[in-house]
């Protein structure tokens, strides 16, 4: 059995490291997160908890270079999210060489005329 993380304490390198583990041992060939899991209700992390992707930008033809990928991580009542950057280029492939961080749900108000 693999112990627990506190979520509420960890570094988002210790979450990133998790989360890398997981993909590692589950014999994926995705470079991060994001394209292995886009289901809302998430997937069990051993050791880390439920994570599931919430928002991801970039990655695509025509997007431009920069690409991120936000992540909920629940464990029991504790929601933590992280923010993982990276660049994509057409020739190149994609590269998650950015760091990751912790982040926080922010609502704001946009004026825009039209």
């Amino acid at each position: 059995m693999t112990d627990l993380i506190n979520l509420s304490d960890a570094s988002p390198r210790t979450v990133e490291n998790a989360l890398l583990g997981h993909v590692n041992a589950n014999g994926y060939s995705y470079s991060w997160w994001s394209w292995r899991d886009e289901d809302e209700n998430g997937t069990e992390v051993a050791g880390l908890g439920n994570v599931a992707t919430v928002q991801t930008e970039g990655g695509g033809e025509g997007d431009g270079e920069y690409m991120h990928v936000v992540i909920r991580v629940t464990q029991g009542d504790v929601t933590r999210y992280f923010k993982k950057t990276g660049y994509h280029s057409s020739y190149g492939g994609t590269d998650w060489d950015g760091e990751i961080r912790s982040v926080w749900p922010t609502t704001k108000t946009v004026t825009v005329y039209e």
